[in-house]
């Protein structure tokens, strides 16, 4: 008979008829961790149902207590009328982290593997179910409740499962999953891994559990994502101030050269032969900034962006011309004269660099707010570790 450690309460009637079975019909050496929690390095909590340490592999079971007909293949499993997220790939996604902690963290499990793979995945079905396979090589390793053992015994007989020493680091496996904790609950833990306290029969620097490994990588990942948002605000911030163009609040200092000016298209009028693209002000507010489009020139601009008044006013533009200032003493507004429609440029959203620097300011306040964040986390994890 297995030897069986209860961490938390089972969930289900399924849960506990699949560890009654498993603790009557695996060996005695062999030992089944109940309810161990692994947290991924992505920062996701998953508890799992069983690992089964035996003599030359370690197996993750995900046990599912499904009733009735279960399509099962690549994809969703369609459990009677309802779909569910396919079982086997969670199952194996969560085995690849376990194994990887579990090498850096089972006293010299890592050395003595060397690249064997020791911790495979399977999925338990411990309902009463219909159970419809279509696709054989993706469910080879979901069984029903009452074979799961004999499976479990022979994958670890297969001959290249035999060279792998799972049987002399068991206790370190073991002690490892379980943070030395080998006794049943009586109560719910809170969420939080359990640490043994010194003097509780493990080292007095406390064995980490599987779900403590990856908390200082999680803030870490915090850190990280924060630190990457600051820099992206200050690109942000450096493309909005040096783009290259002259707002159209400064266009006199650019008076009689070429330049590119942009500001927001106010109003589109028209009069005298010319299309006027007032930006910045309306006429007859004289700080505006006017683009002229004469009329033999309209025609190239018509084909190529349309109605020019539909699509130039209230969009922000990009112009490239020779600013000159009116003669008119009564309107001493600046100008410029164009004739291509690739003077005119209308500058995407992203591109208007008030809009970047909000952006960027944002981005830098969720930066700074992730990072610290992020350092505070760590910080703690360390001071009580």
């Amino acid at each position: 008979m297995a030897k069986l450690i209860q961490l938390q309460p089972r969930a289900s009637e399924g849960e506990r008829r699949t560890a009654d079975l498993l603790r009557s019909q695996l060996p005695d050496e062999w030992v089944v961790v109940c309810n161990a929690l692994v947290v991924t390095w992505g920062g996701a909590t998953h508890e799992v149902d069983f690992f089964v340490v035996g003599d030359h592999g370690v197996y993750l079971v995900d046990d599912k207590s499904y009733n009735g007909i279960v399509v099962a293949g690549r994809g969703h499993w369609q459990v009677g009328d309802r779909q569910v997220q396919n079982p086997v790939e969670k199952a194996e996604m969560v085995a690849k982290t376990a194994a990887a902690q579990l090498r850096d963290g089972a006293p010299g499990l890592g050395a003595a593997l060397g690249r064997g793979y020791f911790l495979h995945a399977y999925v338990c079905l411990s309902g009463r179910v219909d159970f419809r396979p279509t696709n054989p090589d993706v469910t080879a390793r979901v069984v029903v409740a009452d074979q799961l053992a004999q499976a479990l015994l022979g994958h670890d007989r297969l001959p290249a499962k035999r060279t792998l020493p799972i049987a002399e680091h068991r206790e370190g496996i073991v002690d490892y999953l379980t943070a030395g904790r080998q006794e049943p609950l009586d109560v719910q833990p809170p969420e939080e891994p359990v640490r043994p306290q010194p003097g509780a029969g493990t080292d007095s620097a406390a064995v980490s559990t599987v779900a403590d490994v990856p908390r200082v990588h999680r803030w870490l990942g915090y850190l990280s994502v924060g630190l990457f948002s600051l820099a992206l605000a200050i690109a942000l911030a450096a493309v909005a101030l040096t783009d290259g163009t002259t707002p159209w609040q400064d266009v006199a200092s650019q008076q009689d050269k070429r330049v590119w000016v942009k500001g927001p298209v106010v109003k589109v009028r028209r009069g005298d032969g010319v299309t006027y693209l007032n930006v910045g002000r309306d006429w007859p507010d004289s700080s505006r900034f006017t683009v002229r489009v004469k009329d033999t020139d309209v025609a190239a601009f018509a084909a190529h962006v349309g109605d020019v008044e539909a699509y130039y006013e209230g969009k922000t533009v990009a112009v490239f011309g020779t600013p000159e200032k009116s003669r008119n003493a009564k309107d001493p507004h600046m100008f410029a004269t164009v004739t291509s429609p690739d003077d005119v440029r209308v500058v995407g959203v992203l591109r208007n660099p008030v809009t970047l620097l909000v952006l960027a300011t944002a981005l830098g306040l969720i930066g700074v707010s992730l990072a610290a964040f992020g350092w505070r986390r760590k910080s703690r994890v360390e001071s009580s570790s």
